[in-house]
């Protein structure tokens, strides 16, 4: 898990994927993400085509219940840079930041970092 004293966000996939179960595990924790990059659009995620709302109802009841969840926001596997500088202005704030995400793509970001003069 994250450490509590810096923010954290999620670099994982909406539904289905990963991010969800990390939203929810995080959040139990204590420690809900700040913000949420996903690198799948919604619209390639799978949906029952019985049931729509079903995609939606987790965040919706957290949401209403308990916290403010953020909203998955489209990077692709392109755009590294774009967690990467969000994350730069997160730690020239908090001192530090936390990503939670796959290690090809962590190190997607730290490139990215990198190339754009971020580090």
């Amino acid at each position: 898990m994250a450490s509590s004293a810096f923010p954290l966000v999620l670099w994982h996939s909406i539904n289905p994927g990963f991010g969800s179960l990390l939203l929810l595990a995080y959040s139990k924790a204590g420690k809900p993400p700040l913000k949420w990059f996903s690198y799948l659009r919604e619209e390639s995620s799978v949906r029952s085509t019985k049931t729509p709302i079903a995609h939606e109802l987790p965040g919706l009841w957290w949401q209403i219940l308990w916290a403010k969840w953020p909203t998955p926001e489209y990077v692709g596997f392109d755009e590294a840079w774009r967690v990467a500088k969000w994350m730069t202005d997160e730690i020239k704030k908090h001192g530090g930041c936390c990503l939670a995400t796959l290690a090809n793509n962590a190190v997607r970001v730290c490139h990215a970092a990198k190339e754009k003069g971020l580090t």
